[in-house]
């Protein structure tokens, strides 16, 4: 009952961290510089919630920090219903609404992980993603044709935040991740006595042991925790660094409503992809080669001159990196034993301050290019540190 309500809430956090972003940058026009550092600014107020007040959220007050996060969720949509000031509308996307967003995230995360069996929480985790990205793509359409204004976001807000709150259940203790932790644990211990079983007469037998046990060892492995964190630092970097410039891009060619409703129509085909794939049995290969096709496909931004064009280039970027962060959680989780989530949305963050910097330098004073230049190496490495040995470890 109290997961319909909050992918309703994700999906509206997730809208409003675009349709803030896009406001500055469609009605207000800042500099790319500019543009660069509020996003920037974003990401850093992010991680300073992430690495104090989410840690005592995953600690089992999740009421609380949902509460707190619906609160500020509302507030953040008052600045561009009342004003078009750039300081206001700015601080509101940076002060409030990362704040909501990173308390929202964790107090959902930290509830599924809690009250979904751990084999499922790669496909449950996928099925609200896919969610949010169809009702946020909803939403954006809506706008982009004037059926939704900004005091009618505020009322749905509110009404959406109250029903999440009353209904997310309260995480007492850590009973199913510890249960996970200690499967990994014995499942560990089951892979030890089997090399201690066949060592013996693998020896005896006068064979080698390196090759003859490679198998057995490589059963099951998985890359420690901390690639995967890299692989998501790397890939936000290089696309937050593309996303600073893609909308001033595209709203070139088409203009500031088309380009919303690329991007709301975006979101829905993502979301499309995501659920078709949801099902699917998740293997090391998933992430890396997701990173090597976005890397690969993003100078096509250069290209962009008709809506078509833009709404597919769009799509498959999109689409690209909701796969890759779908299977690169999954693995972190898996690794981590459902430990320390927030650290995913930390890292993440931090690379957006890097590559939203850096894009806002590049695109100011060297070209758009040289942004395409960096975005497209940051998915290359990615995709080479997120390779490597894995197990299907359950469902995208």
């Amino acid at each position: 009952m109290w997961l319909a309500p909050a992918t309703v809430y994700l999906a509206l956090l997730s809208f409003t961290d675009l349709y803030l972003y896009l406001y500055i940058a469609l009605q207000i026009r800042p500099d790319p510089v500019v543009l660069g550092l509020v996003s920037s600014l974003w990401s850093v107020i992010f991680i300073v919630v992430s690495l104090t007040l989410c840690k005592v959220v995953e600690k089992g007050v999740n009421k609380l920090g949902a509460t707190v996060s619906a609160a500020l969720l509302v507030l953040s949509l008052l600045a561009p219903a009342l004003t078009r000031d750039l300081l206001y509308v700015a601080t509101s996307y940076c002060l409030l609404h990362a704040v909501a967003l990173a308390l929202g995230r964790v107090s959902v995360s930290v509830t599924l992980l809690e009250y979904v069996e751990s084999s499922r929480w790669g496909l449950y985790n996928n099925l609200v993603n896919s969610a949010s990205l169809a009702i946020r793509g909803v939403i954006l359409v809506l706008i982009s044709y004037n059926y939704l204004t900004a005091e009618s976001l505020i009322i749905l807000a509110l009404t959406a935040s109250a029903i999440f709150v009353w209904f997310l259940p309260p995480v007492v203790l850590p009973v199913e991740r510890t249960l996970f932790r200690i499967s990994k644990r014995l499942d560990s211990l089951y892979r030890y006595a089997k090399l201690a079983a066949v060592l013996p007469e693998v020896l005896d037998g006068g064979l080698e042991p390196s090759e003859i046990l490679r198998s057995t060892w490589d059963e099951g492995r998985e890359l420690p925790s901390y690639r995967p964190l890299l692989g998501a630092f790397l890939v936000v970097a290089s696309s937050d660094a593309l996303a600073v410039v893609l909308p001033l891009v595209i709203s070139r060619y088409l203009g500031s409503t088309a380009t919303v409703l690329i991007y709301g129509l975006s979101s829905l085909v993502s979301s499309l992809i995501i659920l078709a794939l949801s099902k699917a049995p998740l293997s090391g290969s998933v992430a890396p080669v997701a990173a090597l096709a976005r890397g690969v496909v993003i100078p096509a931004l250069l290209t962009l001159s008709r809506a078509e064009v833009a709404l597919l280039y769009l799509v498959v970027i999109s689409a690209l990196f909701n796969l890759f962060n779908a299977a690169n959680y999954v693995i972190y989780v898996n690794s981590s034993g459902g430990l320390n989530t927030f650290l995913y949305g930390v890292l993440s963050e931090l690379g957006s301050v890097v590559g939203s910097t850096l894009s806002g330098v590049l695109a100011s004073y060297l070209g758009y290019e040289y942004v395409i230049i960096v975005a497209v190496t940051g998915h290359l490495i990615a995709s080479a540190l997120t390779l490597g040995h894995y197990k299907v470890i359950g469902k995208l």
